[in-house]
C-alpha cells in the first residue's frame, strides 16, 4: 500500500478486502493497523465495525461502532454505522433493536441499500410482513434482476447459517 500510514486508506483498503474479496483475516488486519494509527478515526471504527460483524463477532462490532458515533454525530456518513449497527443485532438475535438502528439509518441515508435490507430482514422477524413486503417491492423495483440466490451470494459474511437466514427472511 502506498499509504500505508493512513488510517482512512488503510481502513477502506480492509473493509474491501473483507466485502469484496471475503479475505476477512487480512481485512481485520489492516483495519487493525488503521486503529493503531488512528484510534479515533471514525472511518477505521466503523470499518471495524462492519468487519467484525462479516465474521461473526456481533457484539464486538456493536462496540466499534458506538465508539464511532459520539466522535462526529453530525457525519453525512453516519447512516453507515447505524446500518452495521442493524447488521449486527440482526446477527445477535436482537431483532427490535435491528428495526431501530435500521430506521436511523434511513434517516440518515434513505437509499443505502445495506441499510433497507437490514430493515427488510428485521421487520420480517419481528412479524412486521406488511411492512415488509412493501419494502421488499420497492427493493426489487430498484433491483430487477435479483434473485434470493444473487442475494445470498452478495453477502459478506462468513457465518453460512446467518447468510441462509437472511435468505429465507
Amino acid at each position: 500500500l502506498e499509504h500505508h500510514d493512513d488510517p482512512t486508506t488503510l481502513a477502506f483498503a480492509g473493509i474491501t478486502l473483507g466485502y469484496l474479496g471475503r479475505e476477512h483475516d487480512a481485512a481485520l488486519h489492516v483495519i487493525g493497523l488503521a486503529l493503531a494509527l488512528n484510534p479515533n478515526s471514525v472511518t477505521a471504527l466503523r470499518s471495524a465495525g462492519w468487519q467484525h460483524g462479516y465474521v461473526g463477532q456481533a457484539d464486538t462490532a456493536i462496540v466499534f461502532l458506538q465508539r464511532a458515533m459520539p466522535l462526529n454525530p453530525l457525519d453525512p456518513e453516519i447512516g453507515y454505522v447505524h446500518a452495521g449497527m442493524a447488521w449486527a443485532h440482526l446477527m445477535a438475535g436482537r431483532e427490535e433493536a435491528a428495526v431501530a438502528a435500521a430506521r436511523r439509518s434511513q434517516l440518515d441515508l434513505p437509499t443505502y441499500l445495506p441499510g433497507q435490507w437490514a430493515l427488510l430482514h428485521a421487520l420480517c422477524r419481528t412479524g412486521a410482513r406488511d411492512e415488509a413486503v412493501r419494502l421488499a417491492q420497492a427493493l426489487w423495483t430498484r433491483m430487477p434482476g435479483l434473485t434470493i440466490e444473487s442475494y445470498r451470494r452478495s453477502l459478506p459474511y462468513a457465518d453460512a447459517s446467518f447468510v441462509a437466514r437472511c435468505a429465507e427472511d
